[in-house]
């Protein structure tokens, strides 16, 4: 697999080509497998191919049970300067019903062991909204105090999603499951947010709060459409005119690469498509959406076609407009894609 991607980081090196790179992300599936040699191997040859900043961002996703103190060492020496940690609870109970590989106990001695080798740069991720009701606010508060002791750069918040034909989704058909109620969710995300600014976080996309200095380059990028080049087994590109999307099959993207093909589909973006990316992403974000940008590049007054709309969500205090710029409050984050949606322009 690991000739494979050096290989097709050769074929596509033109993708991005004059772009000074500012974030590298080892993520999906379990980049935590690669050993240290592997990772020198790959970061060496991006390297070699294109211009990287000398502070880019170099991220790991990971779980706390992948990640001891020998690893760690590994990580670090191979240049990983970045750790995105899968937590999701400190709770024993709710981490089973989850299904997670890792207890309680590994999560805070992960923690623990990112300290003791150095690493500063640690994003990690909590999840409410986790059934049953009668104890999800209390569990979700607890797991906000326990990550605060900790005091991470970063920290990424995500409601439990039931989709349809998981074991998640065949317990909730068989009444065997009952989703946390909407207005005990939005209780939960308005707790984090509160606990996570007074703590010193800035709340700067909808799911994400970051220390000052600590905003993550890479999640940042994709909401502002930057380009970025995706390399390896269901990976994704966007060159800001088009998006790639490699094929999934490991056996398949290996097969197509030896043959020095690219196993990838590409989808053009019409102007319509571009403008509604835009207000999504720009929506969920603390930098929104630029309105007279928005007017000379697709020729749309949003703000005249929707008047109404955006008075009632400034008079709700769930946006504002500032220099030109409408954004979402902290308020209007909790529906922020439903706003969106509310502005996208249709054929």
């Amino acid at each position: 697999m690991v000739r494979a991607i050096l290989r097709e980081l050769q074929l596509r090196k033109d993708y991005v080509a004059g772009e000074e790179i500012a974030s590298l992300y080892f993520g999906g599936g379990t980049p935590s497998l690669l050993t240290e040699s592997e990772l020198t191997a790959i970061l060496d040859e991006i390297h070699r191919l294109h211009s990287v900043n000398s502070v880019a961002e170099i991220t790991l996703e990971a779980n706390p049970d992948d990640l001891s103190l020998a690893k760690l060492n590994e990580l670090k020496s191979a240049g990983i300067n970045r750790l995105s940690i899968g937590i999701q609870t400190f709770d024993e109970a709710t981490l089973i019903f989850m299904n997670r590989s890792h207890t309680s106990a590994q999560a805070v001695e992960c923690l623990k062991n990112c300290e003791t080798i150095g690493f500063s740069n640690i994003s990690t991720d909590l999840i409410f909204g986790v059934p049953p009701t009668e104890s999800s606010f209390q569990r979700f508060e607890k797991d906000l105090n326990t990550l605060l002791t900790f005091d991470p750069a970063h920290v990424s918040l995500y409601s439990l999603t039931i989709e349809p034909k998981t074991v998640f989704g065949h317990r909730l058909t068989k009444k065997e499951l009952k989703p946390v109620p909407d207005e005990i969710n939005a209780l939960q995300y308005e707790l984090a947010i509160d606990r996570l600014t007074n703590h010193g976080y800035e709340h700067y996309e909808v799911s994400n709060f970051g220390k000052p200095g600590f905003l993550s380059a890479h999640n940042s990028s994709y909401w502002q459409r930057k380009k970025y080049l995706g390399i390896g087994p269901g990976a994704h590109s966007f060159d800001s005119m088009s998006r790639a999307f490699n094929v999934r099959n490991n056996a398949a993207y290996i097969r197509e690469i030896a043959h020095d093909r690219l196993p990838l589909e590409t989808e053009e973006l019409r102007p319509l498509d571009e403008l509604n990316e835009y207000i999504l992403t720009g929506s969920r974000t603390k930098w929104g959406v630029d309105l007279a940008h928005i007017k000379e590049k697709w020729g749309v007054d949003l703000h005249a076609r929707h008047e109404k709309f955006i008075g009632d969500l400034i008079d709700s205090r769930k946006a504002v407009i500032e220099n030109g710029v409408f954004r979402l409050t902290s308020r209007g984050f909790c529906v922020a894609d439903e706003i969106a949606l509310h502005f996208f322009s249709v054929e």
